[in-house]
């Protein structure tokens, strides 16, 4: 896994949750920012972006699996 830092934790959470806000229909941002959650052990919110995620791209394995 890979943890950053907590001293930029907030600022890259800040940008990822931006990117979502400019692009709410690029399933890459709902993918990444899941694994950003997902990495931190926020799995709620990690699934809930996957879950997102898979709405935008239903066939999209990369969040099937991550959901499992």
């Amino acid at each position: 896994m890979l943890f950053i830092n907590s001293d930029i934790f907030a600022p890259v959470l800040s940008i990822l949750q931006k990117a979502l806000e400019l692009y709410p229909n690029d399933k890459e941002i709902y993918l990444f920012t899941g694994i950003f959650y997902a990495n931190h052990q926020d799995y709620s919110n990690a699934i809930r972006l996957w879950e997102n995620g898979l709405k935008l791209s239903p066939n999209d394995k990369r969040f099937k699996d991550n959901i499992r």
